[in-house]
């Protein structure tokens, strides 16, 4: 009895490089997906922070706005823009630039963090035609290093008729 060679060939498998081949490539295909999907989760950590970092900036400015409607007395700006004093019935509130960062700090208590990462902040008289507005000037830091522009606000608070800023 003889066996014949044609009855091998016809059920063919695969064969220990084809499995090979096709591990690779599913392997390749897995390290380019999970490299995407963790520069998308890093992309969107700095966006989430930068957005914190935007929403403190917005309410900074609505309680410095404030801080100049409930001025009692002249806003003084002082120390080449960086620091605003602004006096109240409850004692003077000042706002302050230092350590890359807006401090508030009431009367003599500690001063307050407002915003983080600020890399440059100004307090300066803004001259209109019938009132003295004062504008405050933030440029954040950015988060990432891959951002092309920082985060800039401008602010305007025009104090009470009676008290004007002196710079």
């Amino acid at each position: 009895m003889k066996l014949h060679a044609s009855h091998a060939g016809s059920s063919r498998g695969l064969t220990l490089i084809e499995l090979l081949v096709y591990v690779g490539v599913l392997l390749t295909v897995s390290a380019i997906s999970f490299s995407a999907v963790m520069r998308l989760w890093t992309a969107t950590g700095y966006l989430s922070a930068a957005t914190d970092d935007n929403g403190a900036a917005l309410r900074a400015a609505e309680q410095w706005r404030a801080d100049i409607r409930a001025a009692s007395g002249p806003v003084v700006l002082s120390e080449k823009g960086t620091r605003c004093v602004i006096p109240t019935p409850h004692g003077p509130i000042t706002w302050t630039h230092s350590l890359d960062a807006l401090w508030r700090q009431v009367d003599s208590q500690p001063g307050n963090l407002w915003v983080p990462r600020v890399a440059i902040c100004s307090f300066e008289p803004d001259p209109r035609t019938h009132t003295t507005p004062i504008r405050c000037d933030l440029l954040l830091t950015p988060r990432s290093t891959k951002a092309t522009q920082a985060p800039t606000f401008t602010f305007l608070a025009i104090p009470p008729s009676s008290t004007q800023a002196t710079p």
